[in-house]
């Protein structure tokens, strides 16, 4: 229970900090993978109870932090260890992923458009429907035709067409409502 308290703690102070931070995590997987995971990594270090210890390892010789505590000792190899393989696993990832990041951020993929993060990313991506709210500032109708503008301009020139020999519909942001789909599924 404590241990999921803590993390629950750990989650919401950390998808917080990436808000105030600015930093873009859509889903929170920061707070929920890596923040909340590095304190489930190192809460073995605090909890590890002898019993549980024993029927795994058939000994008990560095328990969790509290429990040699509990029983008059300082014993923090166990909590040690875990710290040192946190560090290890840190050191993995940065090795793994960290010149994957930089390729993408070499190559423009990255990121999105900041445009597209205007018109939205289901839209732009997707080609998904935005939807519609009861007021009108729910859908920057200029931020998507400079959206389409930006497209049909960038498939001419991969193209290597002039304007008048290409079809603007190829490069069309989906603008229908989610009450046109509900019409269509009805007919």
């Amino acid at each position: 229970v404590v241990i999921g308290l803590v993390a629950g703690l750990i989650y919401t102070s950390g998808s917080r900090l990436l808000v105030y931070m600015r930093l873009d995590d859509a889903v929170d997987a920061i707070p929920v993978h890596m923040m909340s995971g590095m304190w489930g990594v190192l809460s073995v270090g605090f909890f590890a109870a002898p019993r549980h210890l024993i029927e795994v390892y058939q000994h008990a010789d560095h328990p969790g932090l509290f429990y040699t505590w509990r029983d008059g000792g300082s014993d923090a190899k166990l909590l040690g260890v875990q710290a040192v393989g946190l560090l290890f696993i840190i050191g993995w990832v940065l090795f793994v992923m960290l010149p994957f990041f930089v390729w993408l951020d070499w190559k423009g993929w990255f990121r999105s458009d900041p445009l597209e993060e205007i018109v939205g990313l289901d839209t732009s991506y997707h080609g998904g429907l935005y939807l519609h709210t009861n007021d009108d500032e729910s859908v920057n109708s200029d931020a998507v035709e400079e959206l389409r503008k930006k497209r049909s301009e960038h498939l001419r020139s991969r193209l290597g067409q002039s304007p008048g020999h290409f079809d603007d519909h190829q490069a069309e942001v989906p603008t229908a409502t989610p009450d046109s789909d509900l019409d269509e599924e009805e007919s």
